[in-house]
């Protein structure tokens, strides 16, 4: 299912400076996988999720809601 918030795990790759294959290495899985979630086309595993997060420096993430708030850490 598509959620409404897909494009802001893209987003939030890109502030974080990562590109789809660095931030798929860095939590063991595909660089496809990364696309496929940031594009909504495959359900988003929770654990990994959490760690793709972390990864972002991402404090609070609240996944398919129109009124999406993300809290960015402090670099």
């Amino acid at each position: 299912m598509k959620c409404e918030n897909d494009n802001n795990l893209k987003q939030l790759r890109e502030i974080a400076g990562f590109t789809q294959e660095a931030a798929a290495e860095a939590i063991d899985v595909s660089p496809s996988t990364i696309q496929n979630w940031e594009y909504g086309q495959i359900p988003r595993d929770t654990n990994l999720l959490h760690d793709l997060l972390d990864l972002y420096r991402v404090d609070n993430f609240r996944t398919c809601k129109s009124d999406i708030k993300y809290v960015l850490s402090k670099r």
